[in-house]
């Protein structure tokens, strides 16, 4: 096990995160290094290869079953003093975070869920407030949205912490101002129903039709793709890797995503780091951080002709206009990147070990 001196006393830290993608893996790899002490990292079986995942965090990972694992000893680590635990729905995470608790250790929760007030939500703050709670000593979320989803959860506002994810600064730089870009949009994502791809064709293909000169980009593969391959305009991609994504982005006006439910999409950080423009239905969780009069246009999830209009209204903004769009994109986003990430992850640890 890694261990470290703070203040003259041996700190044992771990974290943990499910599947731990690309982004997640840069985040903790920035945060250890703002950290200055050596971090135990645990993950069930990633997206992509092992050998990816630990290139990019640049250490080891230790892979674990999301239900096998039992505690520290399964996969030869001492009992850590602080852990951050993936959420509290798999199985081996809480047996692991439950030893911390049983060893005096403190337990960080990192959730992303957002407020939605359905009856699932107030059926579940029942149990969290009975069960759950007494679990952590923590919770790290996203933003707003999910602070008011832990909140009514029962969490104190003293033990609620944002900024939850971030996105590479490095990779998702500003690109020319709006006026020097092509007349195109972008979306990308999931060609699935969830992702509000239905409502797009149809929109764009309404606006399309006042609007000629115009096209949207869509990078992704799912379902729609035959829908989305049908209507003028549209330009189809499969996914790209990350530095392509950018360059896309950095060519585009305004990303669109109008999806029906998500909770924190990272496109819409890392479009806003490129200074584009925002159409976001009201289903987006992360909306409230990214987006307002100055940078974008929300629409109703699922409404074709709120969507169609807002392209539109987005297509026929003059030049100056365009320049405060891509002004704020920036200075929105500019708040949640890696950086700030592995500053906030210190903060908690030193504000955990004093409490």
């Amino acid at each position: 096990m890694n261990v470290v001196k703070t203040s003259g006393t041996k700190i044992n830290i771990a974290i943990s995160w499910s599947g731990i993608p690309a982004y997640g893996a840069r985040l903790i790899r920035e945060g250890i290094k703002r950290l200055g002490h050596p971090v135990i990292v645990i993950g069930t079986m990633p997206q992509m290869s092992t050998k990816d995942s630990e290139e990019l965090l640049g250490q080891k990972i230790y892979w674990i079953d999301k239900s096998n694992v039992n505690s520290w000893h399964d996969i030869d680590l001492s009992i850590p003093d602080i852990f951050f635990q993936a959420g509290w729905f798999i199985p081996s995470f809480n047996k692991l975070g439950r030893e911390v608790r049983d060893n005096g250790g403190k337990v960080i929760c990192l959730i992303d869920n957002c407020w939605k007030n359905n009856i699932r939500q107030w059926m579940g703050a029942v149990k969290f407030r009975f069960f759950y709670k007494k679990w952590f000593s923590a919770v790290w979320v996203p933003g707003e949205s999910a602070v008011h989803l832990m909140r009514f959860f029962g969490m104190p506002s003293s033990q609620i912490y944002t900024g939850l994810y971030g996105s590479d600064s490095n990779c998702f730089t500003p690109g020319p101002i709006l006026t020097q870009r092509p007349k195109q949009f972008i979306f990308i994502g999931q060609f699935i129903a969830r992702k509000g791809v239905s409502t797009l064709a149809k929109a764009f293909k309404i606006f399309h039709q006042d609007f000629p000169d115009w096209k949207i980009l869509v990078y992704g593969a799912g379902e729609y793709k035959n829908l989305l391959e049908s209507c003028p305009g549209v330009i189809v991609h499969p996914f790209m890797q990350s530095l392509q994504i950018a360059d896309a982005l950095k060519r585009s006006r305004f990303l669109v995503l109008p999806s029906i439910e998500d909770h924190w999409p990272l496109v819409v950080s890392e479009a806003a780091l490129t200074g584009c423009g925002l159409i976001l239905s009201d289903r987006v969780g992360n909306r409230y951080e990214f987006l307002n009069k100055k940078n974008g246009f929300i629409f109703k999830a699922k409404s074709v002709n709120e969507l169609s209009e807002k392209l539109k209204e987005a297509a026929s903004l003059p030049g100056w206009k365009l320049n405060e769009v891509y002004n704020e994109s920036k200075r929105l986003s500019s708040f949640y990147v890696h950086t700030h990430w592995a500053e906030k992850f210190h903060q908690i640890i030193s504000e955990i070990r004093s409490s």
